[in-house]
């Protein structure tokens, strides 16, 4: 299992301790209110490249596939 301490604080900050979960697929999972709705749930934010982008760590048009292909490479 890899280490998301850094992301576990930046989740925590912006959304409350036990309203986001990581899966061991690398999955991020938000408990608030959903984006584009105004329901309150568990909606999957997207996998750990997604969760740091729409943390804005990194600019979305500076990400290749190459560059996600690597990422994902080092994750298995």
């Amino acid at each position: 299992m890899k280490n998301y301490n850094k992301l576990r604080f930046a989740l925590r900050e912006k959304y409350g301790a036990r309203c986001y979960r990581i899966t061991r697929d690398a999955e991020v999972h938000i408990y608030g209110q959903m984006p584009n709705n105004s329901n309150f749930g568990w909606w999957l934010m997207g996998d750990i490249l997604t969760a740091e982008l729409w943390l804005g760590w990194h600019n979305k048009e500076n990400v290749t596939a190459n560059e996600a292909s690597n990422y994902w490479e080092c994750l298995n």
